[in-house]
């Protein structure tokens, strides 16, 4: 009981500056995660925290960053438009699948907090996103053949933004003043139509490769590939960093973000802007190694920033935990 009684109730950093659940903020969840961290990495501990202190800037530095480096290469180093449109397929496939398990984890903490409970309507909502996966793969392949793929995925990302961007006033302040029975069909009719978003990325970005002469094999390899790392990758990375050291309110931000940024490559890209085509000179420059350059580049940057800006929380974060304890740590 004393463990639990300095571990949670009476953490110092929390009691000092009332953390207060106004966002929805599952911050039990981030105490789980120190209490757990605390028992077997301190370095660990240090690093969450000084994250959680730090906010927006180690969350959208390398999103902008990668984003600065893609329309570099563009402009100087190779802009073929096939090779773009490949891209932005592979891109729109990958990005579908993670940015659907981050919300989908964020609906699923949005649910327990509205209903307080989870594990007995756990299959019923999963079995309504499995669903909404079906209809999505279902209704792009009867439109895709009258309507362009390029099209249709700038309107999917469109949908995307457009529901990251409304799902927490609507949840957060518009919802609660219904009825219990209204509140949850709307979070199954949520949880069907983030499916259905998400399902449409298959046959449109297959289409899109098949129109780019790419071999069946390939397609098929790719999209399972980049559907299942998207999906991995976003959920463990929503569900360990991301939600519990930025919250709710402000994921959703960072996923409409990230969901604006894939919208504007794509649009450059099937548009053709820059539209001057640049070939990479095979005799000064090996192909295969200068995309890695800038993915390296781009890797170390974030590790240098981030090392630098963490540790100058983290000497903020001491202090605050000195004044916490009571002592003028200036004297």
């Amino acid at each position: 009981m004393e463990f639990l009684k300095k571990s949670y109730a009476h953490n110092r950093l929390f009691e000092k500056f009332k953390l207060v659940n106004t966002d929805k903020k599952p911050l039990s969840y981030f105490l789980n995660l120190i209490v757990l961290f605390r028992y077997s990495n301190s370095r660990v501990v240090v690093f969450l925290k000084s994250i959680f202190i730090s906010g927006w800037v180690f969350f959208l530095f390398p999103l902008i960053l990668l984003f600065v480096l893609r329309v570099h290469f563009l402009n100087f180093i190779q802009n073929h438009p096939e090779k773009r449109l490949i891209f932005s397929s592979k891109l729109f496939q990958f990005f579908s699948g993670s940015s659907a398990f981050t919300f989908h984890l964020i609906l699923l903490y949005l649910f327990q907090n509205r209903f307080g409970t989870l594990f007995q309507l756990i299959g019923l909502v999963n079995s309504i996103f499995m669903l909404g996966l079906f209809l999505g793969s279902y209704l792009a392949r009867r439109v895709i053949n009258k309507v362009e793929a390029k099209k249709l995925i700038l309107m999917v990302l469109s949908f995307q933004l457009g529901l990251y961007l409304l799902s927490f006033p609507l949840l957060g302040k518009f919802l609660p003043q219904f009825s219990e029975t209204f509140c949850f069909n709307f979070y199954l009719f949520l949880f069907l139509f983030s499916g259905l978003l998400t399902g449409s990325s298959y046959p449109l970005t297959g289409k899109l490769l098949e129109e780019r002469k790419v071999a069946l094999l390939n397609i098929s390899g790719s999209l399972e590939t980049l559907d299942h790392w998207g999906a991995g990758l976003g959920a463990i990375f929503s569900g360990i960093i991301l939600i519990p050291l930025l919250g709710i309110y402000r994921s959703l931000l960072f996923l409409s973000f990230s969901t604006s940024l894939v919208l504007l490559l794509a649009m450059f890209d099937f548009l053709g802007i820059p539209k001057r085509v640049r070939e990479i000179n095979p005799q000064r420059l090996s192909h295969p190694y200068i995309r890695s350059s800038y993915i390296l580049f781009a890797l170390s940057s974030w590790v240098i920033f981030s090392f630098n800006y963490l540790e100058k929380k983290e000497e903020v974060l001491s202090q605050l935990e000195l004044k916490i304890a009571g002592i003028d740590f200036q004297k």
